[in-house]
């Protein structure tokens, strides 16, 4: 079938359309023109008045397209199955599903010399694609944004996805190898019942990235996870670049939400890498490599710091995970990251660990009060010291206050080994202060350039064991 300049089919009204070829017998639309172009007739409209039953098997589309609705153009509300249909020197689109159009298949296609996208689908038909065959490595799937309330897979089709912003409220599972193209300030945001499960493989991972042809860190926003979101939400092998284009990270966890985030790799990010508000639940947190973030790498919850295991920093030479300040309510122990933590202040209320090897970076004014139940041990080795010190480049004494232990906090588990403990001690009561009735164990604990004096004995009445340490008493 031949359509002349500016033909079309529209399908309305109750009718339907089926054009059914075989892989030797293939039905054409083409142009009438003796030297052909892209665009030289519009297309085949399907209306949402159109009937069911629409289909178009083993057909060759050729040189139409001539309007913005894409060869094939159908309708919300109207359905359509596409298979093993090829379509060439087309003008704009493919195929444009509008939202809430119904695809009934979409196997086995085939797409070259396409100018704009060679399908434009509406995100709740996304999981009805199936992978297709382009002539550009370049091309892309574009996705039309609206709210996600059918869950499903999005598959791996050979070529990526580019989104300006979706709302996510179903959980949606994502093939390993796909890849996301994220336009100027989108973002995907987790809610009312929705998840991304994306799990690829460290051969096929999966991928957020910018969609401009030469991109920087910040291009695309992030992935927000609010505390309606589904709590399965899990990120693994997956690759997030040149995003953070907010100050909330190019993963944000709301508090009482929950994520997984394992064996991922962050580039040329902006602003934060991954942000976890207080009471954000953390299911797994492993094997992550951070390059090239403008701040800091991790931000998160006191509570939840236990959750983190080592990262990977390379080229981070100044990469700190900065600690939002909250009452510490949950025992657990804060593993050496690889990097230090950034301090500004803590209050623990439930016994705390800092395994050997970690250092903590202490801000202008910031402390740690042990009370409450609370307990701190710094559990150093003679060969990986347990290290409290100022945040400055250049550092000096008195940069930051002081550890408070309270007589209210679990006393017994006040165990400082093998650690050094320096520039502290602002408001002159030491760099350590310990109150009449509480107790601490010092082993093997070197206090150095304090702005007086090293430990304060509260009225004298605290217990202090002191061995083989380096100490200055403060004078009461």
């Amino acid at each position: 079938m031949t359509f002349d300049e500016n033909g079309r089919i529209a399908v309305q009204d109750g009718g339907s359309i089926v054009v059914t070829g075989t892989a030797e017998h293939i039905v054409t639309f083409a142009s009438a023109k003796a030297a052909p172009a892209a665009g030289d007739w519009k297309g085949i409209e399907i209306y949402d008045t159109a009937s069911t039953g629409n289909s178009f098997q083993y057909v060759s589309f050729a040189h139409g397209g001539g309007d913005d609705y894409g060869v094939i153009w159908v309708a919300g509300g109207a359905s359509v199955a596409i298979d093993n249909c090829l379509f060439t020197d087309i003008q704009k689109y493919g195929v444009m599903f509008e939202n809430a159009a119904e695809i009934e298949s979409f196997t086995g296609n085939q797409f070259a010399g396409v100018d704009a996208y060679p399908i434009w689908v509406g995100a709740n038909a996304v999981a009805n694609l199936s992978p297709i065959v382009t002539d550009d490595v370049t091309d892309r799937v574009l996705i039309r944004a609206e709210d996600v309330d059918d869950a499903g897979t999005w598959k791996n089709l050979s070529i990526g996805y580019e989104v300006d912003y979706l709302y996510i409220h179903q959980p949606i599972t994502l093939e390993a190898g796909t890849a996301f193209y994220l336009n100027q300030n989108s973002h995907i945001t987790l809610a009312d019942g929705g998840s991304l499960i994306a799990v690829g493989t460290e051969l096929a991972p999966i991928v957020f990235t910018s969609a401009k042809a030469v991109p920087g860190a910040g291009d695309w926003k992030g992935i927000l996870i609010y505390e309606t979101a589904s709590n399965d939400s899990v990120f693994e092998n997956v690759m997030f670049q040149y995003g953070g284009g907010d100050d909330y990270g190019v993963i944000w966890v709301d508090g009482g939400a929950s994520v997984s985030i394992d064996d991922c790799k962050f580039h040329e990010i902006q602003s934060y890498g991954v942000t976890f508000e207080n009471g954000a639940e953390i299911g797994g947190f492993t094997g992550n490599e951070f390059t090239v973030i403008d701040t800091y790498p991790v931000w998160i919850g006191a509570n939840s710091v236990p959750a983190l295991d080592p990262i990977v920093t390379d080229g981070l030479s100044d990469a700190l995970v900065k600690v939002r300040a909250e009452d510490i309510d949950d025992t657990g122990t804060w593993q050496n990251l690889s990097i230090g933590y950034d301090i500004d202040y803590l209050y623990v209320n439930a016994p705390i660990t800092i395994a050997a090897g970690t250092t903590l970076y202490m801000h202008d004014n910031s402390h740690i009060t042990i009370r409450d139940g609370g307990a701190l041990a710094l559990a150093g080795t003679d060969t990986d010291h347990v290290t409290i010190t100022s945040y400055k480049d250049v550092p000096a004494a008195g940069d930051w206050k002081t550890i408070l232990l309270y007589s209210t906090g679990s006393n017994g588990a006040n165990i400082f080994t093998y650690a050094d403990i320096m520039y502290g001690g602002a408001d002159d009561d030491g760099q350590l202060w310990v109150q009449d009735g509480a107790s601490v164990v010092l082993d093997h604990v070197v206090f150095s350039n304090g702005q007086t004096c090293d430990v304060y004995n509260d009225n004298g009445g605290a217990t202090i064991t002191v061995t083989d340490s380096t100490v200055i008493d403060c004078v009461i």
